[in-house]
This record gives C-alpha cells, sequence and structure tokens, in this order.
C-alpha cells in the first residue's frame, strides 16, 4: 500500500512538468493556468494497475485535496497530508503514523507544485480528439527526455471545454500501465485547514514516529 502512494506523488509532476511544442504546448499552459486559479481543488479518482500480458490487475478509490501549499491524499487505507511543512503519513490499520518533514523528504514532488512549473524533460505531442456523450475530449502523450526513467510513455486525456483532467496513464517497461481516472471534480469546496494537520489528540493509541 505505501508502495501505491508513493507513486501517485512522484507521477503527478508528470502531469504538468513538461515542455509542449505547438498544439499540446497551448492546451497545458491553458490547463496550468486554469488549475492555478482556483482556491482549492478536490478529486475523486480511480487508481487502476492492468498488466495484460500477465493477467494482473487491480484498482482503488482515492481522494485528493488541495489547496495552496497544503495538501490531503486518501488512498488504499492510508491517509497523507501536509500543511506545506511537514508530511504525515498515516496508517490507521496499524495505528501508525510518520512524520517528515516536507522540504526535506528525498524524491519527494508535492501536489503543489503540480501546477507551477514547465521543465524541458518531456516531449508533449498532441494525439487525437473524439467525444464521449456531450463531452470533447483531447488526448496528449508524454515521453521522457531521459529514457532512464522508469517510465517509457505517459498519456493524459483533458476536457476541451472545462480544461479538466479526465484520465491519465502511466505505461512503463515492464508492460504496466498504471491510470487515474478522475470520477468527480471540485472547486472551492475545501473550507477546513484542518483537514491538512494530524491531530494526535482524536487518536490517542496511535504511535507517532518522528523521522524528521
Amino acid at each position: 500500500m505505501k508502495r501505491i502512494s508513493a507513486l501517485l506523488i512522484l507521477l503527478m509532476p508528470v502531469l504538468f512538468a513538461v515542455q509542449a511544442q505547438n498544439k499540446a504546448d497551448k492546451i497545458l499552459e491553458q490547463f496550468s493556468a486554469n488549475m492555478q486559479s482556483k482556491s482549492s481543488i478536490t478529486a475523486e479518482f480511480e487508481y487502476r494497475f492492468e498488466n495484460t500480458a500477465d493477467g494482473l490487475s487491480n484498482s482503488y478509490n482515492g481522494i485528493l485535496n488541495l489547496k495552496g501549499d497544503m495538501f490531503r491524499l486518501e488512498i488504499a487505507g492510508q491517509i497523507i497530508m501536509s500543511d506545506g511543512i511537514s508530511l504525515w503519513t498515516f496508517l490507521p490499520d496499524d495505528e501508525e503514523v510518520q512524520l517528515n518533514s516536507l522540504e526535506e523528504t528525498e524524491g519527494l514532488f508535492t501536489p503543489a507544485k503540480l501546477f507551477a512549473s514547465y521543465t524541458e524533460d518531456y516531449k508533449a505531442t498532441y494525439n487525437k480528439e473524439y467525444t464521449i456523450g456531450p463531452k470533447t475530449i483531447h488526448v496528449i502523450d508524454l515521453e521522457p527526455n531521459d529514457k532512464s526513467q522508469g517510465f517509457t510513455r505517459a498519456q493524459m486525456e483533458l476536457d476541451k471545454n472545462s480544461l479538466e483532467l479526465i484520465s491519465f496513464s502511466v505505461f512503463d517497461k515492464n508492460n504496466n500501465k498504471f491510470s487515474y481516472i478522475v470520477n468527480k471534480f471540485f472547486t472551492g469546496k475545501v473550507t477546513d485547514d484542518s483537514i491538512f494537520v494530524f491531530d494526535a489528540s482524536e487518536y490517542p493509541d496511535v504511535e507517532i514516529i518522528d523521522m524528521r
């Protein structure tokens, strides 16, 4: 379960840290600006893992809340939260919380940085446009310039009108496919900042492991 949450956080920058070209570039810039304009973001999503060659598959439902530098991710029986300074990983079934400093957490790319910048690490290409019901969907392919990365390609789908994420898939070198399908998307829903901080007084039996 710990690997799932880590994977989510590490793959999130792929959504936005791209140097796109032509049509894909324009769409991704509009998408990024649209997301950064929101006071808060809440996304209910489904995570799917598939390997058709080996007949493997599983899925989990999750929810992500973002507000400024703060975030809260709930998936696969764990809750990861941050107030922008500290990072708590809460495992309710194990009655355990791992506390880290967000700034010093090695290799962590937080959701707070999702919409902030573009780099030259990825090549973005406009794939196609299709319709499903009343929606028109953009399909954009992402390819890492650094071939040593853990994934070979990624693909994201955006609602053409609302510029909101529909789905995001990552393909690795072992024929695994990791997909994130957004089922519900809300803005301005987060009003209580306390959801981004672990309150030890509410869980007196939980062990806090301070790893700072």
